[in-house]
């Protein structure tokens, strides 16, 4: 992961994503979160951020400038920092660090996953905890037939095709992308790759960071939600 995944789409993730109910999530988050500070890691667009700056301090990291971009514009006022979900260093705690939809499946190694494992422990503080919600896991990969979704958002438009493939322990992901806008359509592509870590990989990578985990099966949106308390 060391570049930003979303190359030219950032502007259309909003309307390919319409469909999702971030303020449901952050409701199903609740019992999780601890303190009164969250960080949310690999933030995007900042969807869960609205529903959750009433009663905590939210500050978002992500990888991509361009996603930061639209989260800033969405969250007027609120902080955010350009930066590796491995490697950044914010030089301070929040009660819970949190890393949603999926989007740690994006390190390629289990190294890496130990990597940001031991960058989230460093910002939590004691008592708090490290919620990672993750990809599809090992093992449980089944081919399927393209995956279609249309949105709209900001006057576009937009039909996403995705054809999912397993290529050794990672899937690949390639996104075809119509973009209607005024008096015009636009085709895009792009290949992304996501890790199917195992649960075993999971909770080593807790472990190794020096936190104790249990999985929440459901989780926010179905996939499952990892919860890491910081001894």
């Amino acid at each position: 992961m060391t570049a930003a995944p979303f190359g030219r789409s950032q502007r259309l993730y909003d309307a390919v994503y319409s469909w999702k109910d971030y303020a449901a999530e952050a409701e199903r988050l609740q019992p999780h979160l601890r303190g009164t500070s969250i960080l949310d890691v690999a933030c995007g667009t900042g969807g869960h951020i609205p529903h959750l700056r009433g009663a905590y301090e939210v500050v978002g990291v992500d990888i991509d400038p361009g996603m930061l971009d639209i989260a800033r514009e969405k969250n007027p006022g609120a902080e955010f920092h350009a930066g590796d979900m491995r490697y950044f260093e914010l030089s301070r705690t929040f009660g819970t660090v949190m890393c949603l939809f999926s989007s740690i499946g994006y390190l390629p190694t289990v190294s890496d996953l130990d990597r940001a494992l031991a960058c989230f422990a460093r910002h939590v503080e004691p008592g708090g905890a490290v919620l990672i919600e993750p990809w599809i896991k090992a093992g449980e990969f089944e081919p399927r037939l393209p995956q279609s979704v249309i949105g709209e958002s900001d006057g576009l438009r937009v039909a996403r095709m995705t054809l999912l493939e397993l290529e050794g322990d990672s899937t690949v992901l390639t996104m075809h992308y119509l973009v209607g806008s005024e008096g015009r359509i636009d085709h895009l592509q792009e290949v992304h790759r996501l890790r199917l870590f195992s649960d075993e990989e999971y909770r080593g990578a807790f472990e190794r960071a020096g936190l104790a985990v249990e999985l929440d099966a459901d989780g926010p949106m179905g996939r499952g939600l990892y919860i890491g308390a910081r001894r």
